[in-house]
């Protein structure tokens, strides 16, 4: 296998320079050299295998310390907090942002329109070659047909306004009843440190949530859990 004299680092068959320092690589290093570079990539395991992160309050978690099981856990949120979060859009926000986009679309459409009728009648020079008439009905007929789309999802979102509220009130009402602060910290009292016990509670009850009420747009129930917790459990 190839090395870099320089970096002492090991690359693949067909690699002929260091991708760090530009060097060209060479078959084999010194003896010395490449016990040095076994023993660097030997304390860099090492160093890995202490492996650290910061919690939310600022301390220190050496992942040595933790099960597998709080590990895989603490592993999970720190993905799930590097991902794009997924938001819920509530039926009247969607509404209204639907509305918005017609109401553009529609205002360029008769504006389109506007120039494709002046360009035909040879009103403006400018609109009135074939080529541009054709461009300008085509533009017009997509804002159009866009503009009345966005309409008719503004119209359906607004349908389930009412039905949306009401699903909300039923799982406020569900934490409220069955999710207690004092049983929370007893049935996951065991569970360190406090940024594993979250997400297992968190889990936990968004996991029986949604078995209480199937169907539950997952979006919805990750939004309504965390601020329940964020309200009452902390």
């Amino acid at each position: 296998m190839p090395w870099c004299p320089k970096c002492k680092t090991e690359y693949q068959e067909g690699i002929e320079k260091c991708a760090d320092c530009g060097s060209d690589l060479v078959d084999e290093l010194p003896e010395e050299e490449a016990a040095i570079s076994e023993e660097e990539l030997a304390e860099a395991e090492e160093s890995a295998a202490e492996e650290v992160v910061i919690g939310e309050d600022g301390e220190e978690i050496n992942l040595d310390d933790l099960s597998e099981e709080e590990v895989e856990a603490l592993r999970e949120e720190i993905k799930r907090k590097s991902e794009p979060a997924k938001l819920y859009v509530s039926k009247s926000d969607e509404s209204k942002d639907m509305v918005q986009t017609a109401v553009t679309f529609l205002v360029f459409a008769v504006i389109l329109i506007v120039l494709f009728v002046l360009g035909a009648l040879d009103a403006i020079p400018w609109f009135s070659s074939i080529p541009s008439v054709i461009v300008l009905g085509a533009m017009s007929l997509g804002c159009c047909l866009v503009g009345i789309n966005a309409a008719l999802r503004a119209k359906r979102a607004q349908s389930k306004v009412g039905e949306e509220e009401n699903l909300k009130k039923r799982v406020r009402e569900w934490l409220d009843t069955n999710i207690k602060k004092e049983e929370m910290e007893e049935k996951f009292a065991s569970v360190e440190p406090e940024e594993v016990r979250y997400i297992k509670e968190v889990e936990y009850v968004k996991d029986e949530l949604m078995k209480e009420i199937e169907g539950l747009d997952e979006a919805l129930a990750d939004t309504m859990v965390e601020a329940f917790f964020d309200e009452k459990m902390n």
